[in-house]
């Protein structure tokens, strides 16, 4: 009886060992891919832009908000020296 008890107990502590490496080595594993999915994504996530064409842009739109804004010209001539500036656009 006593030899099926510690038996018992043996086999307990081998299953109970054999599940924790298990766990372990899953846990390890799970995080060296979630590592290299972060590794992947920093990559992706590095983009270059073109600060000169941005300053551009935000020059245009600052123009065009102060031509908006000019009270001395009627809404006629505002509306031709728009559409004369957005011609020039297009041909540049």
């Amino acid at each position: 009886m006593e030899f099926l008890f510690e038996f018992g107990l043996f086999a307990g502590k081998f299953v109970f060992g054999a599940v924790c490496i298990a766990v372990a080595l899953i846990c390890v594993l799970l995080s060296l891919k979630a590592a290299k999915g972060e590794m992947e994504e920093k990559k992706e996530k590095l983009k270059f832009t073109n600060l000169f064409e941005e300053s551009e842009e935000r020059k245009e739109k600052i123009e065009d908000a102060v031509l908006r804004f000019d009270f001395n010209k009627d809404e006629k001539t505002l509306k031709k020296e728009l559409k004369q500036k957005l011609k020039n656009r297009k041909k540049a």
